[in-house]
């Protein structure tokens, strides 16, 4: 738009893109979760081939949210599975250091 410096100037193009390549991420992401078939059908939803494909935005923005929604699940479900573990393995530890300590008492009630 004119001045010293090149700066990139939001259009619906550029958000549309980048919009796309998120919605690529999620596929990615999904996949990762769930496997190949499942984020395959997700993405049929949408395109049955690279000329066929939605152009309901709608449609577009309902398959985003669900998977949206199913990786946030999924998050929090792997989550909860790790505190959980987490949790096991911190009460793992203080058992020990609370046997090492009994000991380590024991031998001072020994020494004295």
């Amino acid at each position: 738009i004119g001045g010293e410096h090149s700066i990139p100037i939001a259009s619906l193009r550029l958000k549309t893109i980048r919009d796309s390549l998120e919605d690529l991420e999620y596929f990615y992401l999904y996949e990762s979760v769930a496997g190949r078939e499942q984020a395959a059908k997700f993405a049929q939803r949408l395109a049955t081939n690279t000329f066929n494909f939605t152009r309901n935005i709608k449609e577009v923005g309902a398959v985003r949210a669900e998977l949206g929604q199913l990786l946030e699940e999924r998050l929090r479900s792997s989550r909860k599975h790790a505190v959980v573990g987490n949790a096991a393995e911190e009460a793992t530890r203080m058992e020990s250091r609370v046997k090492q300590m009994e000991k380590t008492k024991e031998l001072e009630t020994l020494e004295v």
